[in-house]
C-alpha cells in the first residue's frame, strides 16, 4: 500500500513539474515553441533572384570603401527587395534580419544604407514606412481609416514617434500632408 501511495505522489509531482519546465523554456527559448507557418501555393511570393556577394566583387575588408559601381548595384538590389517584399512591415525588423533576407553580410548592408542613402538603418526603414503611409492615404480602400490607424498599420507604435519621424522625413506634419492630398 505504501508503495502505491508513494508512486502516486511521485506521478503527481512529475505532472506538476512538467508545466513549470515548459513555461521556463517557453520564456527563455521561445524559438523552440514556434509553429511553422503553413505555406500556400496560392499566396506564394515569387522570390527575387538575389545575387550573393562574391569575394571577387567586393573587398573582404570591412573598412574599405565601396566602389560606386558596387554601391549602385547593391542599392538597386536593396530597393527592389524593399519594394517587392516589404520587409519593413515587420515592426521588429533588424539590420541582421534584413541582411539575411538579402543574403548580404550585415556590415555591408549597413555600409550601403549609410553611404548610398546617407541614413542610418532606422531612418531608412522608417522612410519606407512613411512612403507606405502616404500611399495608403491616397488609396480609396483606406479612406475610412484615421491617420493614426494607418500609422499603426504601417508599424509605427506611437503617435509621437510617427509625427516626429514624418515631420523629419517629409518636412510637414501628417495632417498637413493629408490636407494637401485631399485638395
Amino acid at each position: 500500500m505504501a508503495f502505491t501511495e508513494k508512486s502516486a505522489d511521485l506521478i503527481w509531482l512529475i505532472f506538476s513539474i512538467i508545466p513549470d519546465l515548459l513555461g521556463y523554456f517557453a520564456i527563455h527559448q521561445p524559438e523552440i515553441f514556434k509553429v511553422p507557418q503553413p505555406v500556400s501555393l496560392f499566396n506564394a511570393v515569387s522570390e527575387l533572384p538575389i545575387e550573393e556577394v562574391k569575394a571577387g566583387h567586393l573587398s573582404d575588408k570591412k573598412n574599405e570603401d565601396l566602389s560606386d559601381e558596387n554601391l549602385n548595384r547593391l542599392r538597386h538590389q536593396v530597393e527592389v527587395y524593399m519594394t517587392q517584399h516589404k520587409p519593413y512591415v515587420n515592426p521588429k525588423l533588424t539590420l541582421n534580419e534584413l541582411a539575411g533576407m538579402l543574403k548580404l553580410p550585415p556590415y555591408l548592408l549597413s555600409k550601403v544604407i549609410n553611404e548610398g542613402y546617407d541614413k542610418n538603418f532606422f531612418d531608412f526603414i522608417n522612410t519606407y514606412r512613411i512612403e507606405e503611409f502616404k500611399r495608403r492615404i491616397e488609396d480609396r480602400h483606406f479612406q475610412h481609416y484615421t491617420l493614426l490607424s494607418i500609422a499603426f498599420e504601417v508599424e509605427f507604435n506611437s503617435k509621437t514617434a510617427f509625427n516626429r519621424l514624418f515631420k523629419k522625413i517629409t518636412n510637414q506634419s501628417p495632417s498637413e500632408f493629408f490636407q494637401s492630398v485631399k485638395v
